[in-house]
C-alpha cells in the first residue's frame, strides 16, 4: 500500500499500516478517528453516490430479480434479504457507519489512504446518534437532487424511502438474509467512496427511470 502514515499494533497481532494522522491510538491498538467535522455533500453529489450504490446493489441482481453469478444463497434461503423495500431501520450496522465515515470525513487526502483496507475503519469511531442524523441529512439531499433530476428529464418524482439506502449498503457490504457476496463487490463499493469515484458519475436518464421502477 505505500509508505504508512502511522502505524499501531492491534491485539498484539502486528502493526497496522496505513492509518491516517487523523486517527488516535491507545497503547492497547485500538484506534478511532479525532472528531472530525463532516464533509456536507451538495445535492448533486449526493445523488451520484445514491446511483453509485444503486449500481453496485443491482450488481447483485437481475432485473427479473434472480441472483448474479457473484452472489450466493446458502440452500433453503430465499431473495426475500434483497428486495429493494422500504423497511424499520435498525441499529446502524458497522456497514453503515463505516460508510458514513468514508464517505463524510473531511480529510479526503487521510481517507483515501484506507481505499485498500477499508475494514481498518473503525465503525465505533462514530457514535450511533451522529451517524443517524447524518444519514438522515444524506436523504435529504439525495432526494432534493433525485426529484431536480426527474424535472430535468420530465419523468415522475416519488420521493425515496428513508431506508432504502441502508438497506442497500448492508446488502452490498454484508449479504442479507443468508446471502453471500464476493468480496471483489464488496471491495469495489468500499474503494469507490473512499476515493470519490462516484463523484465521476454522469446523472442520466436510465438512471432515474431504473430508480422510479425500484422504490
Amino acid at each position: 500500500m505505500g509508505q504508512s502514515l502511522n502505524k499501531v499494533t492491534k491485539g498484539g497481532r502486528g502493526p497496522i499500516y496505513g492509518l491516517p494522522s487523523s486517527w488516535e491510538y491507545s497503547p492497547k491498538g485500538k484506534y478511532k478517528i479525532k472528531p472530525f467535522k463532516p464533509l456536507c455533500l451538495d445535492d448533486e453529489d449526493a445523488l451520484k453516490f445514491f446511483v453509485f450504490t444503486l449500481n453496485s446493489y443491482l450488481k447483485l441482481i437481475d432485473n427479473n430479480g434472480t441472483l448474479k453469478q457473484e452472489v450466493a444463497l446458502p440452500k433453503g434461503t430465499n431473495l426475500e434479504g434483497l428486495r429493494l423495500q422500504e423497511s424499520d431501520m435498525p441499529k446502524p450496522a458497522s456497514h453503515l457507519k463505516r460508510t458514513i465515515i468514508s464517505l463524510l470525513h473531511k480529510d479526503r487526502d487521510n481517507i483515501s489512504r484506507l481505499r485498500y483496507q477499508p475494514t481498518l475503519i473503525n465503525p465505533d469511531s462514530i457514535k450511533e446518534k451522529e451517524c443517524v442524523e447524518l444519514y438522515l441529512d444524506l436523504m435529504e439531499r439525495i432526494n432534493r437532487g433525485y426529484e431536480k433530476a426527474a424535472s430535468d428529464f420530465g419523468l415522475p418524482y416519488k420521493r425515496i424511502g428513508i431506508y432504502l439506502l441502508a438497506k442497500m449498503i448492508n446488502a452490498v457490504c454484508k449479504g442479507k438474509e443468508g446471502v453471500y457476496v464476493s468480496r471483489e463487490i464488496k471491495d469495489s463499493y468500499r474503494t469507490g467512496i473512499l476515493h470519490d469515484e462516484y463523484k465521476n458519475i454522469d446523472i442520466e436518464r436510465e438512471n432515474i427511470e431504473i430508480l422510479s421502477k425500484l422504490i
